[in-house]
């Protein structure tokens, strides 16, 4: 009895450390995410500040289509 208690043992660590690298893994994923966001985010500000009538024709151009599609008739 107990070989299976330590079996059963084994078997509960091997998860524990299984479910720690799988947090492992998506605290680093996250991480990456949200530099590569932070990045866009970034070169999108840099845009803007050099396009700024663009931008807004842009947007404004997107508000159209979005009020036109959502419109009911």
């Amino acid at each position: 009895m107990t070989t299976r208690k330590k079996t059963s043992d084994d078997a509960e660590h091997a998860d524990a450390d299984l479910a720690d690298e799988a947090a492992d893994r998506v605290a680093e994923l996250k991480d990456e995410v949200v530099h590569a966001v932070e990045a866009r985010l970034e070169a999108l500000s840099k845009t803007i500040q050099k396009h700024p009538l663009l931008a807004v024709g842009i947007g404004v151009g997107i508000g159209y289509v979005l009020a036109r599609l959502l419109r009911r008739d």
